[in-house]
């Protein structure tokens, strides 16, 4: 590990190494994306539309050569962050360069169809590796979708928010609205003499105020969660 470098004074190297390991790491995963690219568009261009036998055969042979490929590049990487692990980087690059598992490997909806399903995507596509994007018109395009179906859904909540309150206001107004029309009824009927007619509008309107003022409380409850 570390220590042992720093123990025998070879710091500068224990750095070198973790400097190389991260870049063939950054490099790993790039083929990474591009080969479940290809995956994808074999899926969705041949395997899905094979007619027959033998077009279906040559179609998951191409799936096929495309996993041998793909878990060539998970071993590299497996690798890169084993050594990562061993010299003792900091957590934060640890949490960056995560363990590789063989469901992060799959083909999901989002990476064969963009503008389809917005699933969450596997933590190697939000890592911001360099040059990748200006590399690749396809990741460029990738990036600025899934992008945007990550704004709309942002704003879809941020307006389910505003949409609750205003709920909640218009709840607390028609409460108190209620409240107000037992009130003056209840008034009125005490001026008429309606004994019965005068305690029974008291008693709606104080059941309107507690509504009202539970309103008041979730409203509150919600304003301090968002």
């Amino acid at each position: 590990g570390r220590r042992n470098f720093n123990r025998h004074g070879l710091a500068a190297l224990a750095e070198l190494e973790f400097q190389l390991h991260t870049r063939q790491a950054n490099d790993t995963l790039h083929s990474i994306h591009f080969t479940l690219a290809d995956k994808a568009v074999l899926f969705h261009t041949e395997v899905h539309h094979a007619s027959n036998q033998s077009a279906n055969t040559c179609a998951w042979g191409k799936v096929h050569q495309a996993d041998v490929v793909l878990s060539r590049h998970a071993q590299i990487y497996r690798k890169c962050q084993k050594v990562m692990v061993a010299l003792q980087v900091d957590e934060t690059l640890l949490d960056r360069y995560k363990l590789l598992v063989d469901q992060d490997l799959e083909v999901t909806t989002p990476i064969s169809d963009p503008n389809g399903h917005t699933a969450d995507l596997t933590w190697f596509w939000t890592m911001d590796i360099p040059r990748d994007a200006q590399e690749s018109n396809w990741m460029s395009e990738f990036y600025h979708i899934n992008w945007l179906c990550a704004k709309a859904v942002q704003d879809k909540w941020i307006e389910e928010v505003e949409l609750i309150k205003s709920e909640v206001l218009w709840t607390i107004n028609f409460f108190n609205l209620k409240f107000r029309q037992w009130e003056k009824m209840g008034t009125q009927s005490q001026e008429w003499g309606a004994v019965g007619h005068t305690v029974y509008a008291a008693h709606q309107a104080v059941i309107y105020t507690n509504l009202r003022d539970q309103c008041a409380t979730v409203m509150g409850d919600v304003n301090t969660s968002v």
